[in-house]
């Protein structure tokens, strides 16, 4: 059996509806980060994550030049974050059935900012429906909530 970097419980909170944002770097080493509207975890460590075109240009453009991407995605209930690193192996449009997942997640978000007296229409704001789809190889994962054990490696289980 392979080792599985994002197992069913990883890849259940993955999905989960929480905050995901997307750090890309230019050849300078210049940072960028942008909100994602999705994520879904795919077979062989691998997600797709949805990036508004409104306010991803940038990152795209990093990303066609060097393909380097990180992803944290933090829970708005109890803080559990976890930042997942790896390469893009391919950008292209968000289709039907990530705007469903898109619709699922941000339904997920606003229940979990409900207990800060954030509204659905502030949470609505947040969402972007045009979207580029962007393939991610997950290479590496951690563990980034606050506390002990923030930073480190998240443990390849047996798949």
């Amino acid at each position: 059996m392979a080792d599985v970097l994002l197992d069913r419980e990883l890849a259940t909170f993955v999905q989960g509806g929480h905050s995901v944002l997307v750090a890309t770097r230019s050849p300078a080493l210049e940072p960028h980060a942008t909100r994602a509207c999705g994520i879904r975890v795919l077979p062989r460590d691998r997600v797709h994550v949805l990036l508004p075109r409104a306010t991803s240009a940038r990152c795209i453009e990093v990303l066609r030049d060097n393909g380097t991407i990180a992803v944290s995605i933090a829970s708005p209930r109890d803080y559990r974050t976890v930042q997942l690193k790896g390469r893009s192996l391919e950008i292209a449009d968000a289709t039907v059935e990530d705007v469903v997942l898109m619709e699922e997640q941000l339904r997920e978000f606003g229940d979990g900012v409900a207990q800060f007296r954030v509204s659905r229409k502030q949470v609505r704001n947040l969402w972007l429906f045009d979207d580029w789809r962007v393939t991610v190889q997950v290479t590496a994962a951690f563990a980034q909530t606050p506390g002990p054990g923030a930073g480190a490696p998240v443990e390849r289980r047996r798949g």
